[in-house]
């Protein structure tokens, strides 16, 4: 059962973080750090159907995670769920066109290699 708890966190923690992401994006680089700018900002993240959806997604992360914890040791849960590394990597480069250098890749692929080692 804890197998189900890590999928569910780890694909709705990548869902969340890529949907944030997108939405984010729409906005624009923050150059206004005054009021005006925070109120916008604030407004922009209220309003944007790919945050909220990506928010409603990183709280169904969370939970699982909390479940995951109730359940089994910190030491398996926390670097277990680190798989959506490998995930949000590889689709940050399809969903968001982000270009993903080799080391970022190595980087990701030592992450699986370390929680196939820790889930053994």
């Amino acid at each position: 059962m804890n197998w189900v708890w890590v999928f569910v966190t780890v694909i709705a923690g990548t869902v969340g973080d890529l949907l944030n992401a997108k939405g984010m994006v729409v906005h624009g680089e923050i150059e206004d750090f005054g009021l005006r700018g925070l109120k916008k900002i604030v407004r922009h993240i209220f309003t944007e159907r790919l945050v909220i959806l990506g928010m409603i997604a990183d709280a169904l992360s969370f939970v699982g995670l909390l479940v995951l914890l109730a359940t089994t040791d910190l030491a398996f849960a926390v670097p277990v769920t680190a798989l959506s590394t490998v995930l949000k990597t590889g689709l940050a480069r399809w969903y968001l066109d982000e270009d993903v250098t080799w080391r970022r890749w190595a980087g990701a692929i030592l992450v699986a290699a370390g929680i196939v080692l820790i889930s053994l």
